[in-house]
């Protein structure tokens, strides 16, 4: 069986918008595997839009925000005196509201911590052992 030919015109419209080179080869790929010229203009229809809005270009990478803890805050980050000031308040107006925070502290922990210790039963099962309801 012949392959089929690559489709030009919809690769120059990708190239054209500025479509990244990886979706551009996962386009491709999946085409050769599929071999169907419908499923490939359907997808690049629905990738013109978002090329066009600039929302199919490589994600930015996560950047790390700091806390404020100090005097003075920055930006719209609550800063050091925010906190105080709110610790005072719920002291003055309802001491009884700690108790619930501390609980809420406390049920956390312990929820962390059982998360923590089934992920780490789960990572000690030997390759190839089934779950009981059979999914490896």
């Amino acid at each position: 069986m012949k392959p089929s030919p690559r489709p030009r015109i919809a690769l120059a419209i990708l190239e054209t918008l500025g479509a990244d080179e990886a979706f551009i080869g996962d386009l491709l790929e999946e085409f050769e595997h599929r071999a169907s010229r419908l499923w490939l203009w359907r997808q690049v229809l629905a990738s013109v839009p978002l090329l066009l809005l600039g929302r199919a270009q490589s994600p930015r990478p996560h950047r790390m925000t700091s806390v404020n803890l100090g005097v003075t805050p920055r930006g719209s980050a609550v800063g050091g005196l925010g906190l105080l000031s709110m610790v005072l308040l719920i002291t003055v107006v309802a001491p009884g509201a700690w108790v619930m925070v501390m609980a809420g502290v406390a049920g956390g922990a312990l929820l962390g911590a059982g998360l923590i210790f089934l992920g780490r039963r789960r990572e000690r099962r030997p390759p190839g052992s089934l779950h009981i309801d059979g999914r490896a």
